[in-house]
């Protein structure tokens, strides 16, 4: 029987948070129950979600895998890189959980993951933008455009139904 491995991050999401048994994430706790949990997790510097979340599958620090921030200084060309939304081509400069797998021809797949459109290691892959315009339309919309594209929201849900309380930014 093939085993497989599930790696599940949310972002912001505190080891407290957890444990709090006024939390109600029953699903979550069955399956950290039926397998192996984390007591908690030290974030890479910066503390923001694209460093962190590329630390999390290469296991070294952004100044080794290359991910420095969610935006970033491109000293080259002076230009802010944003990486939400992943609308650039640099790549991840480690190896990372995916490509070890696919490596040893195990089959992996991502679901609203950063940094992982176009990845070519990953068989089956939704990540965290489909599409970049789509992205910054629901932003625009004043949905959160990655809660947006998690749950599967097209253009005209977003733009026949009001986002959800939660979904919508402070």
């Amino acid at each position: 029987m093939s085993r497989a491995a599930v790696v599940i991050s949310i972002d912001g999401f505190s080891a407290a948070l957890f444990h709090d048994p006024s939390v109600r994430i029953p699903t979550l706790r069955a399956l950290a129950a039926r397998g192996v949990a984390a007591a908690g997790l030290r974030p890479a510097f910066p503390s923001v979600t694209w460093p962190c979340h590329t630390t999390l599958v290469t296991g070294v620090a952004p100044a080794r895998h290359g991910i420095l921030g969610n935006e970033v200084l491109d000293r080259e060309t002076g230009m802010v890189v944003r990486h939400e939304g992943d609308p650039t081509d640099a790549p991840i400069r480690a190896e990372t959980l995916w490509d070890a797998a696919a490596a040893a021809g195990r089959s992996t797949a991502t679901l609203c993951w950063p940094k992982t459109r176009g990845v070519g290691s990953i068989r089956d892959n939704v990540p965290e933008f489909l599409d970049q315009a789509r992205a910054e339309l629901l932003d625009q919309l004043d949905v959160a455009p990655t809660a947006a594209a998690c749950l599967g929201l097209t253009l005209s849900t977003a733009e026949r139904t009001p986002a959800p309380a939660v979904l919508r930014r402070p």
